[in-house]
């Protein structure tokens, strides 16, 4: 079937107040059906468009398969509720909302591991499972997210996202999660692996040191010559990324001295005297960090921010003042997580039949 250029290559309208606009079966084999009752049997159920995938022994498919262009193979042994498929420069599904407080797709998982949203990558040079984009507009976006983990459980081990990378590293720049810009945490930077001594029944944690300055450190040992000097190289890149404002920690090993810094860093050095021969020294530098990113971007060093717009007032973590979950910048009220199941009174009824 065709249509013009703004017509519809299908229509279907109902007008009755719990009418179903479409109502789509396949297989040719016994499926299920909603059957239209009294008038009153559907007000809670109205549906722009319905579709059942039968479910075939060992087979399985999508309730509604969208496709753009280009041939596409599916995998049918694990159906969805929706698929939205696109071979060339579109999208496979688009869900957008335009009201306050709304989502343009909600995903909902509710059986034993399931999952509400789940995206894949798998083909092309630059692959995205998901792309969360908050675009530029006329609409100044307070607050915005592009993608929003909210984990309300109380259950063990619960996140509220995840990157997960299972397999052997094999790529410097490879990354369960990486944050091309600033990463911020309004709790405890921490560092969890399995524990070395007993990896299968305990985890070992360390912490990150907080400061109030952008800085970079470096250490080392140095072992003084026959004069009671050493010299200390750095890295190639030293003078590069920082500044010179740079403190000197040194600590003598075995036996006491007035080790100090006898000249300061040039030229990605420094040298340190007051040993004896052959006396081992320790060696901290630390930098304040001045890369491109710093240099064009100051304000980021700032360390006490006042809150402005939809921030002013409200608390990153309200509980902690004795707020409510309503004074946090980024609360979100949450609609109702119940799943409507085929026991629920909210749903038409259900019946059996044979496929015409």
């Amino acid at each position: 079937m065709t249509a013009g250029a703004t017509g519809f290559g299908v229509q279907a309208a109902n007008t009755n107040l719990g009418g179903t606009g479409i109502i789509a079966t396949g297989n040719n084999v016994a499926g299920t059906y909603l059957l239209a009752g009294s008038a009153g049997s559907f007000k809670a159920t109205r549906f722009g468009v319905l579709a059942f995938s039968t479910v075939l022994s060992g087979v399985s498919g999508s309730a509604v398969l969208g496709t753009n262009n280009k041939t596409i193979i599916i995998s049918f042994n694990g159906g969805a509720g929706v698929t939205g498929v696109d071979s060339s420069a579109g999208s496979g599904v688009i869900g957008a909302s335009y009201s306050l407080g709304g989502e343009g797709v909600y995903g909902l998982g509710t059986g034993t591991n399931g999952t509400g949203m789940l995206g894949v990558a798998n083909v092309g040079a630059s692959p995205y499972g998901v792309w969360g984009v908050v675009p530029t507009g006329t609409i100044t976006a307070n607050n915005s997210l592009a993608i929003f983990g909210d984990n309300q459980t109380t259950g063990t081990n619960a996140v509220g996202i995840l990157g997960q990378e299972l397999a052997a590293p094999n790529s410097a720049t490879r990354y369960a999660i990486f944050a091309n810009g600033d990463l911020a945490a309004s709790g405890l930077k921490t560092f969890v692996i399995d524990h070395p001594s007993d990896p299968s029944n305990k985890f070992l944690k360390h912490f990150s040191i907080e400061s109030n300055e952008v800085l970079n450190m470096y250490r080392g040992n140095a072992i003084m010559d026959a004069n009671g000097e050493a010299v200390v190289m750095l890295p190639s890149y030293f003078e590069t990324i920082n500044n010179d404002n740079y403190s000197y920690n040194l600590t003598s090993i075995g036996q006491q001295s007035s080790v100090f810094v006898k000249q300061e860093i040039q030229n990605k050095q420094f040298v340190i005297s007051g040993g004896a021969p052959g006396m081992k020294v320790s060696w901290m530098v630390t930098a304040e960090r001045n890369d491109p990113y710093l240099q064009q971007n100051p304000q980021l060093r700032e360390v006490e921010v006042a809150k402005t717009g939809d921030a002013s007032g409200k608390y990153l973590l309200p509980y902690l003042y004795g707020q409510s979950k309503e004074a946090a910048i980024y609360y979100k009220p949450m609609k109702s997580l119940t799943p409507v199941s085929a026991e629920s009174s909210q749903t038409p009824e259900v019946k059996t039949k044979k496929n015409p």
